[in-house]
């Protein structure tokens, strides 16, 4: 009875665990887009210099209300169902999670994808876009599990190779730098950036498994000793 009992409080603890730490990260992706949103609004309605050196032609102000809006709300709904089913002591089902982080990792490629309309796709890959790409792999970590950051870093190095094919030419005439398969190296730190990040995220669970069967193995010392 005993031992079933600290297995149903360490499993509980973990899923608590779990969910706050996911919150935690949903947290900080909001407040990320919505600075991302804030400049990028700011700078397109307000400093048109800056807007007519980058862009190849003008891009109206309402183009990352329209791309970046849709993911902002998405996570705020998100995050109040996540926190809804917290508090009523329910889990986020692992597949869920999976495609809560397909959905969030395809940011940096429609952003990529929109841009390509208005400047050169070669500079597109050279612009902040496909830098996101590492902050949701870095952000993966606090899901505590190794598969989902893997899968996080599989999902963006997929994504940008899909983006190359589709926006660069396949021209074997080309510079280096124009031609897709330069890009393949990308690719590949961002899938290896999901494995390390993967590792760290296992390293994380695992010192909160300790804490809690340290915690557990107090608990029983002082019943022990209560008892006597």
């Amino acid at each position: 009875m005993a031992d079933t009992e600290a297995d149903d409080t360490y499993s509980d603890a973990l899923r608590r665990e779990i969910m706050r730490s996911e919150q935690q990260r949903m947290r900080v992706i909001v407040i990320i887009l919505a600075m991302v949103l804030a400049a990028v609004m700011i700078v397109l309605n307000f400093i048109p210099e800056i807007d007519e050196r980058l862009f190849d032609k003008k891009v109206p102000g309402w183009v990352p209300l329209a791309g970046i809006g849709p993911y902002l709300l998405y996570e705020l709904a998100t995050l109040s169902i996540l926190r809804w089913r917290s508090a009523k002591g329910k889990d986020f089902p692992r597949i869920a999670r999976f495609g809560n982080a397909l959905i969030e990792t395809s940011l940096p490629a429609s952003i990529t994808y929109v841009l390509s309309g208005y400047m050169q796709p070669q500079l597109v890959f050279a612009f902040w876009p496909p830098l996101l790409f590492f902050v949701f792999i870095l952000l993966s970590t606090l899901r505590l599990d190794f598969w989902l950051s893997v899968w996080t870093g599989t999902v963006a190095a997929v994504l940008q190779m899909v983006l190359v094919l589709e926006l660069l030419p396949m021209d074997p005439t080309a510079t280096a730098d124009n031609m897709p398969l330069f890009y393949v190296g990308r690719s590949m730190v961002l899938f290896g950036s999901g494995v390390v990040a993967g590792l760290v995220a296992v390293s994380l669970r695992r010192q909160f498994e300790n804490s809690i069967l340290a915690g557990a193995a107090r608990d029983r010392v002082t019943n022990l000793f209560g008892q006597h």
